[in-house]
């Protein structure tokens, strides 16, 4: 028992191989979900319009928009027309994730929009002045013509001419012709509207601008 007690105990150790590869895994997983996140994030930003996004593209669009207002202001009933293109634009500027969401009631609420436009829509004779009536009556195409040469990014302008679009489209939904209402407050608040929007991404440009110029 004596010579047992006096042999020498081997104190506890732990190979540095052992904690190497642990502290490894626990330094690389959170760097995972970031980068995961930070891809995520920028997907949700991203729409299917790049893919139209080009100049023949453009060039076409802007004689097929040309015509559209030439006939949108000889018979304003064929506005019907513009909600359809105010319709794919809108779609096409929204992620994928808002699309799935909002593309079903806004075509449904777009069918009834363009079939209420009419004799008994914002054609009808209460509304004395043509050039009002035009005014009007030129809203869908306005919103598709501005959605479709906005440039991409994020940006307060953006965001105000898709809400506004998604409201007008929605107006099909509306009783009667209760989407009258919502054209002319819309007209009216239009120019304060986008007045704010462009001064708030101007003022953005113009501090994201100083900031480097700062630093230097």
């Amino acid at each position: 028992m004596t010579g047992y007690i006096s042999q020498p105990i081997e104190p506890f150790y732990v190979p540095p191989k052992v904690l190497k590869p642990q502290t490894r895994t626990y330094m690389s997983e959170p760097a995972e979900p970031a980068s995961k996140g930070k891809s995520e994030s920028r997907s949700e930003h991203n729409s299917e319009f790049h893919k139209w996004d080009s100049p023949q593209v453009k060039i076409v669009m802007a004689v097929i928009f040309a015509l559209l207002y030439v006939l949108v202001k000889r018979e304003p009933a064929l506005s019907a027309v513009c909600v359809v293109f105010l319709l794919i634009c809108t779609l096409l500027r929204l992620d994928g994730h808002k699309r799935r969401i909002a593309q079903v009631p806004l075509t449904i609420a777009a069918l009834m929009l363009a079939s209420q436009i009419g004799p008994t829509g914002i054609a009808t004779t209460w509304i004395n002045d043509p050039f009002q009536k035009f005014q009007i009556s030129s809203l869908p195409l306005f919103f598709a013509v501005c959605l479709f040469y906005m440039p991409n990014g994020q940006s307060y302008t953006r965001k105000l001419l898709l809400s506004v679009s998604v409201m007008l489209l929605a107006s099909g939904l509306l009783p009667s012709t209760g989407f009258t209402a919502l054209f002319i407050a819309v007209q009216y608040l239009l120019f304060v509207a986008l007045v704010f929007g462009l001064g708030l991404d101007f003022a953005n440009h113009q501090s994201v601008v100083e900031l480097p110029e700062a630093s230097q």
